[in-house]
């Protein structure tokens, strides 16, 4: 009979050579890949979007990107003689490093408000959770008042699958070690082509919506609000600054991301794919998707939500383009629902507010967002020219700010 050690070499040395052929696997799938493609892009998926952390170096502080320094925020420790205001949030208040100061609302608001020293700390992908942890740390620079524009994220848990709630170190190495590699970037890039539906090879296509047979989305809205407004508050008191809220914002041009059906997926699909494109749009297609999709869908609720506003009935507008947007399984934009939960955190709270939702309307015309939440230029400044007055009454509320 054999010692019982030598019954194991046979198993660990298959196990190390399992390990060996599979590490050599990946290195030559990366070399591949790295000579395919070259070196690895920048990820702006969905994985790695909320590992950010606030940094001080010397008399600076740096709002730090793990995975792509390029979106990297530098501003002064120390402030001037102007108040100083912090803008907090998502991608809908900085869009990422490849598009212009033009796109980010907060730019605009320095421009008409030249008095204000104006600092845009926002981040893609940032939810309340993300924002309460750096806000933590802004004591380091002294801001007279923190405006919080929040929202949007903290609904989209089926989009950002995978993104850390938190701020977490080690996953932050992680994440940045595999961003050095092309195959992660390849994986990571899929994964978010996978969930916010987007097809590159259909660039004709006048909208990409997703159709989903189960959607949780009713019977989970109401827990993500209150979730939303508990984090808010953790936030507010965690901060070394008052805070300003803002309602929200999002485009009335663009349909709902994803629809619930009770119908036939596949004739769902088929139909929104031609009649949301412009080139193969029938005179007949608000009857045609509400047939194939069924009237209670997202998809269906919206174009009759168009239909009504071109109509001039827009109070019943509201009310359906409000059903589309909490039915939607994929939703890129926060209901309006959440737009009602921040008013009354507000005035329960005594907390300042810009009501973006109010001023600007919930059907807001063509022309204002480059997809469903985030502001092209013209977009932009609209939003500027009605936080800008709030801004400037919340801060005359403290006689002393800045001094």
């Amino acid at each position: 009979m054999e010692p019982r050690g030598q019954d194991r070499r046979p198993f660990t040395r298959r196990v190390w050579m399992s390990v060996v052929v599979s590490l050599t696997l990946l290195l030559g799938i990366e070399l591949g890949l790295r000579l395919l493609i070259g070196p690895p892009k920048p990820i702006l998926g969905l994985i790695p979007v909320s590992q950010v952390t606030l940094v001080e170096q010397g008399d600076e502080v740096v709002l730090s990107h793990v995975i792509d320094t390029r979106q990297d925020v530098r501003v002064p420790r120390a402030p001037g003689d102007r108040p100083r205001v912090v803008f907090l949030g998502g991608s809908s208040v900085r869009h990422t490093y490849s598009i212009s100061d033009d796109h980010n609302f907060p730019s605009h608001v320095q421009a008409l408000a030249p008095e204000l020293e104006i600092l845009n700390l926002a981040s893609p992908g940032q939810t309340t959770p993300t924002l309460a942890a750096l806000v933590a740390r802004l004591d380091a620079l002294h801001p007279d008042l923190i405006v919080l524009h929040t929202g949007h994220n903290d609904y989209a848990d089926v989009v950002f699958a995978g993104v850390p709630r938190w701020d977490n170190p080690l996953l932050n190495a992680a994440i940045g070690l595999g961003a050095r590699s092309a195959l992660f970037s390849v994986l990571a890039e899929r994964l978010a082509l996978e969930h916010v539906g987007v097809d590159r090879h259909h660039g004709t296509r006048g909208a990409v919506v997703r159709v989903v047979r189960d959607d949780l989305s009713a019977r989970t809205l109401p827990r993500r609000t209150e979730r939303l407004i508990a984090d808010v508050r953790r936030l507010v008191a965690q901060s070394p600054a008052p805070v300003m809220l803002t309602t929200l914002w999002r485009s009335f041009e663009h349909p709902p991301s994803a629809t619930n059906t009770d119908e036939d997926p596949a004739q769902c699909q088929a139909t929104l794919d031609e009649q949301l494109n412009p080139r193969g749009r029938s005179p007949e297609a608000e009857s045609l998707i509400v047939a194939a999709c069924g009237v209670e869908s997202s998809a269906a609720l919206w174009v009759q939500a168009r239909a009504l506003a071109a109509q001039g009935q827009r109070a019943e507008a509201t009310r359906r383009w409000g059903l589309a947007l909490s039915r939607s399984p994929l939703p890129l934009a926060a209901p309006l629902a959440a737009d009602d939960a921040l008013r009354a955190l507000a005035a329960e709270d005594g907390l300042c507010l810009a009501d973006l939702n109010a001023a600007l309307g919930p059907l807001p015309q063509d022309g204002h967002f480059t997809d469903a939440v985030h502001l092209n230029p013209r977009g932009a400044r609209a939003v500027a020219e009605a936080i800008t007055p709030a801004l400037r009454a919340c801060l005359a509320q403290r006689p002393g700010a800045g001094s």
